[in-house]
């Protein structure tokens, strides 16, 4: 199961001189998205990113005994990996989108 976060509502206007930041600092709903490679996949609004709100969340929707995780390198995701049977990440800060010797990747949850 590949999970990771998005921000909706809409691209932010361009005004002159406006900073329109992109990602946490947008002020928009951020959704905690978890998706098989099978083509399943569940979406709920969350308040944060921390380890202590998406991991209730997960838990609703898989087996930690059974379920593979892979995520980006996200502090909080890899919290959530220790009580998985098996957790792979990517690293965006480092240019890693996949990685072929584990097939991690989170582009299905994207």
């Amino acid at each position: 199961v590949e999970v990771d976060e998005a921000f909706v509502g809409g691209a932010p206007k361009s005004l002159s001189g406006a900073y329109n930041p992109r990602g946490k600092g947008t002020g928009k709903p951020m959704i905690f998205v978890a998706a098989s490679r099978d083509g399943q996949a569940r979406a709920r609004v969350v308040a944060d990113d921390k380890r202590a709100t998406l991991e209730p969340v997960l838990l609703e929707w898989i087996d930690p005994e059974t379920t593979s995780l892979m995520t980006d390198g996200s502090k909080s995701y890899r919290g959530l990996g220790k009580t998985m049977a098996d957790h792979q990440y990517v690293i965006h800060s480092q240019k890693e989108y996949a990685n072929p010797e584990t097939g991690a990747h989170v582009n299905t949850a994207d």
